[in-house]
């Protein structure tokens, strides 16, 4: 796979004017990110934004105008079909957009409110089963689907995710896609499917291209990205991407300017990450960045056979071979956290997670205490030589910021704090 790299005969639509040079800058970027996933200057559309968050708020935005033009005979409104372990923004979305209004209802072990309960209507989002990899199940998505089918409803907005925020995993894309095309043609129905590959967009295409995650899947019509997550980029990076011209859908006229519309959620924008990003994807290209996720693997591999081997309380859960993440279930003793994290002042008792936080009340992934490790360049270095790894015990006397026990990194943020360094 080559870097496919604009070469400015594509023109982009005007903009505010004064801006050109950047605004050209931004155009060739998202042209060429759009290309590892499937996309092209002729056929793809976006812009950078305020993280991810925005870009499926954005996606999700002209996922209902595209659903609206869509017949819907029984005024049922519009379907939101996620996994348990969609990212939290798509809910901010789905609410923003008054995609139906779910709550969250008192759980009958606990009496805390977290067991996802769909608006009465059901409408907005809905919740589909996952296997036990934290994929979506298409036959759960079937059986969803022709559920609401059956009540009426004839518009569904389907949010996959590459890279889910717990897990690491992958929904099937392209089992989706030709889900939708098989019963789009059976039963009349209209499915926009936004991909939410936040994290993973910026490594499956670079050690797996042929795993199809984009453009390359004819049902998907938008994708978001996000730079400031694996792409090397410093916050905020999101990157929006769509077929051509939808986002016409979602424009808004100003008078002021020398386009004449706005069809972002964010209107002005920063120009900080584009430019970075200009630089450093034509100065590197895909082998600077497919070399970059391989020795984040090759990390995060490193670390799961240090966990297994020398930390018997940790049992470390399926991952995708394409994604830096180990979600891992801490062996709890009688109720408490294992004396090991303990001793180091019980720093991952914040992370711990609930086997059902991200259930559907029916559906539980894990029977107790889950965390997750994303693993960067230099993560999986400095926790291997961390003193929890080896064995070893504290050793007494004031330390340098450099020399204090590392295993604080093993939780839900192993990469914070060390891809700005690498930058």
């Amino acid at each position: 796979m080559e870097l496919d790299w604009p070469d400015g005969s594509w023109q982009f639509n005007e903009g505010e004017g004064g801006f050109e040079l950047i605004q050209s800058m931004e155009a060739q970027v998202i042209w060429m990110i759009a290309s590892i996933i499937g996309g092209s200057p002729e056929t793809t559309d976006g812009y950078f934004c305020g993280g991810g968050t925005e870009a499926n708020l954005e996606g999700m935005w002209i996922g209902r105008e595209w659903l609206k033009q869509r017949p819907d005979p029984m005024d049922k409104g519009i379907v939101v079909l996620v996994s348990p372990l969609f990212h939290y923004s798509i809910a901010k979305a789905a609410e923003l957009l008054d995609l139906g209004h779910p709550q969250y209802v008192s759980c009958p072990r606990c009496n805390k409110y977290h067991l996802f309960a769909p608006d009465p209507t059901g409408s907005g989002l809905n919740i589909v089963g996952m296997d036990e990899k934290g994929q979506m199940s298409v036959s759960e998505l079937e059986k969803v689907f022709h559920l609401r089918h059956y009540e009426g409803f004839r518009r569904f907005m389907i949010v996959p995710t590459v890279g889910t925020s717990l897990m690491g995993s992958i929904d099937p894309i392209q089992e989706i896609g030709e889900f939708i095309k098989a019963e789009s043609r059976k039963t009349g129905a209209s499915f926009y499917m936004h991909v939410d590959a936040s994290f993973a967009g910026f490594t499956v295409p670079f050690v797996n291209p042929d795993l199809p995650i984009g453009f390359s899947v004819p049902e998907v019509m938008s994708v978001t990205v996000d730079g400031d997550k694996m792409g090397r980029l410093p916050y905020p990076a999101g990157v929006f991407l769509c077929r051509k011209g939808l986002m016409s859908l979602v424009a808004r006229k100003v008078n002021y300017v020398r386009g004449h519309e706005d069809d972002t959620v964010s209107g002005s924008r920063s120009c900080i990450s584009q430019i970075l990003a200009w630089y450093l994807y034509q100065s590197e290209g895909i082998a600077g960045q497919r070399q970059y996720v391989q020795t984040c693997l090759d990390g995060r591999d490193k670390l799961v056979t240090l966990v297994k081997s020398q930390l018997p309380w940790v049992n470390v859960l399926p991952c995708s071979p394409w994604v830096n993440f180990a979600p891992m279930e801490i062996d709890i003793e009688d109720g408490q956290i294992p004396e090991e994290i303990r001793e180091r002042n019980g720093i991952l008792a914040p992370y711990h997670l609930r086997s059902d936080f991200f259930s559907d009340g029916h559906f539980a992934l894990v029977p107790g205490p889950f965390i997750r490790c994303v693993s960067c360049r230099t993560a999986c270095h400095t926790l291997s030589n961390s003193s929890l790894i080896s064995g070893g015990r504290k050793t007494d006397g004031p330390r340098s910021i450099d020399q204090q026990p590392k295993f604080a990194k093993f939780n839900l943020a192993l990469s914070e704090g060390i891809r700005n360094a690498e930058w």
